[in-house]
């Protein structure tokens, strides 16, 4: 993008930097200036600029976004241009104009009818700065509107009035058309496209290029002056799917901030009716969805933590206002309402970089490492007990499989121990496998039996995975690890794994192995009283820490020659024991979530609000409560509690939730 030094000098008249150096703030800004072009014409000498400006800074693709970006960061003035502030009657007459809009892709419509003009050549002083600008002259008309999108960064489009037929309607091209444009290139539509038509014929392809049919020319009286703001990824779509790369398309795919376009019409109609005459005969307007003003909360020393450096909060507080921020409340936690312009703002974050960007990233140390808070590490245990086994099963030769959870019945029959039952799934997707699966040594053998049509004569394989169980009333699931090795006898291991356990003895002796490397120094065996249908009842044992017992570990009853050995243990429970947490985690079918927010002021009396909390809740009726976040305040520390609930409906839960927490 180009712009002209002089107009931001007629912006911002306190202006006292040199073209280069406002390169150079510019650069810092987060535009790069890659280059100064010195110019000469009719008025005066000017200097352009060339900047790359950022995909999601959609407000400065004008010249006025650009001044304001000077203004934050000098704390300068911003004179805007004359009749950015009135232009268009008060009074809409939508009926002279006859528009349509019927397509969901268009935010918003502002068209003016303007009769009686005096189109010709346009003055000196504009055709110099489009040219100096890299755009040619056509005629007053549609210089003017050319002007408008570089200096307000909404393109505008004129349409001669006396050839448009009835009226004009935005909607989805339906067919394969084709189109003439204004240049005479000719551009087959293929259907989908936003156009605007006159109901029977496209007129242009709408935020991209116009037709010839009803362009302007010099012998053009009457106009319709239009400025949209469409759907960025419709405009993006239509561009490269036609290959037609416009100055306008390139405003219009991003997602300019469809607030500033009264302002653009305005200017608009001012250059017009003072350069051209005419009087405006009726006005309208389409916005399906107003955007209104955005508020966020904002931490005043949120910049500070994240750059590293300290930045005061009235500094911040400066800063932002020269954005054209508001800013209310009280301390260090405040309010923000965002410019209608910046729609790149959407989270305190984006604030505490407009504040470092502005304070300077050069004022950032670089041989200082930044004080930083750390993201406190909330990855559950039994994943990071589930890894470490990973990596130690893997260093060992054996590999990783995924079974599906859905399994037959007669699998869950084979591997049931104690009381606790299948659960059967309702409406499966596969009549065959209906129930939710015990234990994930079926899956392993299903994989072992694969393996043997392939001739593999020696199998090492585990899963991570849970396993379901109902058992009095009570629906359950575990994360658990199973492992199994089958050697056949009269075959030779592979070289690689000559050193794996082919006999009971050594299974048990490298999977306790396993289990001892993540500090499981407690370990005993004792014949297991219950053994699932699969075992030989004298080769099945409990793997005991103390006095709990961890799973299983047996050899399989079968008539194949050689032999395969299977453990399994819980490692939910094995999380509880090692990180001396809860083990069992209970399934209800309807959960609800609640969030409560309470002010400490710190850890250690949250812990003990915790405990007190705890017998205050109806314990039948409650999954789980944690500390799911915190905020410092002025006050301590605020600190959001998660309560969920089982058995109760929505409203059960909340009424128990405003008892509690109020």
């Amino acid at each position: 993008m180009k712009v002209s030094f002089n107009q931001l000098k007629q912006l911002l008249p306190e202006l006292k930097a040199s073209p280069k150096e406002v390169g150079e703030v510019l650069t810092r800004l987060g535009f790069l200036a890659d280059g100064l072009e010195e110019k000469g014409g009719f008025r005066r000498h000017d200097t352009i600029i060339s900047l790359e400006v950022r995909q999601n800074r959609a407000d400065c693709l004008g010249v006025i976004g650009i001044a304001k970006e000077l203004a934050a960061y000098y704390g300068l003035r911003l004179n805007e241009p004359a009749g950015f502030a009135s232009g268009l009657p008060s009074v809409e007459q939508p009926s002279a104009l006859n528009i349509k809009v019927r397509s969901d892709d268009v935010r918003r419509v502002l068209a003016v009818k303007i009769e009686n003009l005096t189109n010709g050549s346009s003055p000196e002083w504009l055709k110099d700065y489009l040219e100096n600008l890299g755009v040619n002259s056509v005629n007053l008309l549609v210089d003017i509107s050319n002007y408008i999108m570089l200096t307000t960064g909404y393109p505008p489009h004129l349409f001669d009035a006396d050839k448009i037929g009835t009226g004009l309607v935005w909607e989805n091209n339906r067919e394969k058309i084709a189109m003439e444009t204004f240049d005479g290139t000719q551009v087959n539509l293929l259907g989908g496209e936003l156009v605007i038509s006159n109901g029977k014929e496209p007129l242009a392809l709408a935020g991209l290029i116009g037709a010839k049919t009803a362009g302007v020319t010099l012998e053009t009286k009457n106009i319709i002056a239009e400025i949209a703001n469409y759907n960025p990824s419709q405009i993006r779509s239509d561009s490269r799917k036609l290959r037609i790369f416009t100055e306008a398309g390139s405003r219009l795919d991003k997602n300019i901030s469809p607030s500033g376009i009264d302002k653009a019409m305005n200017l608009m109609i001012r250059q017009i009716t003072e350069l051209a005459g005419g009087v405006i005969k009726g006005v309208y307007g389409h916005y399906s969805e107003p955007v209104g003003p955005i508020t966020i909360p904002f931490d005043l020393n949120l910049p500070t933590r994240i750059a590293g450096i300290p930045i005061d909060e009235a500094t911040a507080v400066e800063i932002l206002n020269r954005l054209g921020c508001e800013i209310t409340g009280e301390g260090s936690n405040r309010l923000v309402s965002l410019p209608m312009e910046r729609t790149d703002l959407t989270l305190a974050e984006d604030l505490a970089e407009e504040v470092i960007r502005l304070y300077g990233y050069e004022k950032i140390v670089a041989t200082k490492t930044p004080a930083l808070d750390f993201t406190p590490d909330i990855t559950p245990p039994v994943i990071v007990l589930a890894e470490a086994l990973r990596d130690r099963l893997v260093a060992l030769g054996f590999d990783e499989i995924l079974s599906c959870p859905l399994v037959k019945n007669e699998d869950n029959d084979s591997v049931k121990t104690g009381t606790a039952t299948a659960i059967t799934t309702q409406n499966p997707i596969n009549e065959g496998y209906p129930q939710l699966r015990l234990s994930l040594i079926p899956g392993l053998i299903n994989q072992r039996d694969e393996f043997w049509k392939l001739n593999v004569a020696y199998a090492t394989l585990f899963e991570i995975g849970k396993v379901f169980a109902q058992e009095r009333g009570r629906y359950e699931e575990q994360e658990s690890l199973a492992v199994l090795v089958n050697w056949r006898q009269g075959a030779s291991a592979p070289e690689e794994t000559v050193l794996l356990p082919t006999t009971f003895r050594e299974f048990r002796a490298t999977f306790e192995k396993v289990l001892r490397s993540i500090g499981l120094d407690e370990l005993s065996y004792t014949e297991a009283t219950i053994t699932p249908g699969l075992a030989l009842p004298k080769n099945c044992f409990q793997i005991m820490t103390g006095r709990d017992s961890l799973g299983l570990i047996y050899k399989l009853k079968e008539n194949q020659a050689g032999a395969t050995y299977v453990a399994q243990i819980n490692l939910t429970k094995l999380v509880g024991l090692i990180y001396k947490e809860p083990a069992a985690t209970e399934l209800e079918t309807k959960l609800v979530s609640l969030d409560a927010n309470v002010i400490l002021k710190g850890l250690a009396e949250l812990d003990g609000y915790l405990a007190r909390l705890s017998g205050q809740l109806p314990e039948d009726n409650i999954w789980s409560l944690n500390a799911i976040d915190q905020f410092k305040t002025s006050d301590g520390i605020r600190y959001t509690l998660r309560v969920v609930y089982h058995g109760l409906s929505d409203q059960e839960a909340k009424t128990k939730h405003a008892k509690i927490f109020g």
